[in-house]
């Protein structure tokens, strides 16, 4: 099967003041994510998997609120995106 695009739902969190790691449970190995947004009052990271590859685990996003600095320690980080849901703006890295 060729690659497929599946959603995963994620959870930032509004009380930590710095950065912090979502994880993403099974993930099938290779998996890239594409873009985050917010769908039904859900935030979301879609990302582009081979359904047929073994599931690595988890799949590490980092995050950050508006203000509360950035990732750049993360030499090998790529920005994501920028999500607004109501009140909270978030900023992610994988």
């Amino acid at each position: 099967m060729n690659n497929v695009v599946w959603k995963y739902v994620i959870q930032p969190n509004a009380v930590v003041n710095g950065a912090y790691t979502i994880e993403i449970p099974n993930v099938p190995i290779n998996a890239e994510p594409l873009s985050v947004g917010v769908q039904n009052g859900e935030v979301c990271v879609w990302m582009k998997v081979n359904p047929n590859n073994p599931k690595i685990g988890t799949t590490k996003l980092w995050c950050v609120g508006t203000g509360w600095g950035t990732i750049e320690n993360l030499y090998y980080s790529r920005f994501l995106g920028t999500v607004i849901n109501g009140a909270y703006v978030w900023h992610l890295w994988y």
